[in-house]
């Protein structure tokens, strides 16, 4: 009986633990889509990000994280999707620093509270705990984009 409830609690773990791998994949190729729509609003418009998430025709359903869809949030929620989207009327070419340069990112919430996905403008994607996350959301909203954010998590960029 022992054996069997052990089991089966590891199981258990073991699958909440393939769930959530899953879940972070899928955010991340979500930002990744994003990035891709932006990238190319910008080259049709001579180097201006676009104003909104909702002027980019192409982005579909990678304006939604999956982990928001799995807490509650319906697609059509949130007119601009459920990114935090920083870039908007900014001409591409003002922008420096292009892997610091925060363009999306999804709300602390979506998981937990024990950080969220961040997508720059050099289309990588990087994983920021909870108080590093909160940090930057600090910095983003006093104006300073690239934020000034001490020991940022590792990058989770394409494997391509």
């Amino acid at each position: 009986m022992v054996l069997l409830v052990g089991a089966s609690g590891g199981l258990y773990f073991w699958r909440s633990h393939a769930r959530q791998s899953q879940e972070i994949g899928q955010c991340q190729a979500s930002l990744r889509n994003l990035s891709i729509a932006i990238l190319t609003y910008s080259t049709d418009n001579k180097g201006w990000m676009p104003p909104t998430l909702q002027a980019l025709p192409s982005a579909g359903e990678s304006m939604v994280c999956p982990a928001g869809l799995q807490r509650g949030l319906s697609e059509n929620s949130q007119p601009a999707g459920s990114y935090i989207y920083t870039a908007g009327n900014l001409k591409i070419t003002q922008l420096k620093l292009a892997s610091e340069t925060v363009v999306a990112y999804e709300p602390l919430s979506y998981h937990g509270g024990s950080g969220m996905h961040v997508l720059y403008l050099d289309g990588h994607t990087r994983w920021l705990k909870g108080d590093k996350a909160e940090s930057m959301m600090k910095e983003l909203g006093a104006g300073h984009n690239p934020p000034n954010v001490q020991g940022e998590e590792k990058k989770e960029e394409d494997e391509d």
